[in-house]
């Protein structure tokens, strides 16, 4: 499966102005609730990491480490 590019918020936004009235969520296809969903989970875990301060993230990680292995 081929990797989508990246795309820059300039070019999201140019996405829903080509939506027109059709920006609703109730008004979309399912195709594109996923694909607006998608672009916002890329941003969002980025700007959430960078966010955070490395004492944090690290605690993140060590209790999904401990969620996921430490069951036995």
């Amino acid at each position: 499966m081929a990797q989508k590019k990246a795309i820059t918020l300039e070019e999201h936004l140019a996405r829903i102005r080509g939506l027109g009235g059709r920006a609703s969520m109730q008004n979309r296809t399912d195709k594109e609730r996923e694909e607006f969903a998608r672009m916002g989970g890329k941003v969002g875990g980025k700007r959430r990491a960078e966010a955070l301060s490395a004492a944090r993230r690290k605690a993140i990680a060590q209790k999904a480490a401990k969620a996921r292995w430490g069951k036995k």
